[in-house]
């Protein structure tokens, strides 16, 4: 695993807390894929760019993914 960012989020407007959300890159050959095993959640399975900037992830994450993405196509 390596960090890539965290986002802090203030609720405290809203009666909440503060959080903070921190983000890894994790790279896993297509093998270590296919052997995860789900043990939370309703399901698992992988997701385009598109799915999950356009509507399949909550808004920060999408926005992380977002940023992840970004930073790779300058690279190239």
């Amino acid at each position: 695993m390596r960090y890539f960012t965290n986002m802090e989020f203030d609720f405290e407007c809203l009666g909440g807390r503060r959080c903070i959300r921190v983000f890894y890159e994790v790279e896993l050959p297509a093998v270590e894929l296919a052997q995860l095993r789900l043990t939370e959640g309703r399901s698992m399975e992988p997701l385009t760019i598109a799915d999950i900037l356009l509507k399949r992830v909550v808004p920060y994450d999408s926005f992380a993914v977002w940023m992840h993405y970004a930073r790779r196509q300058r690279a190239i």
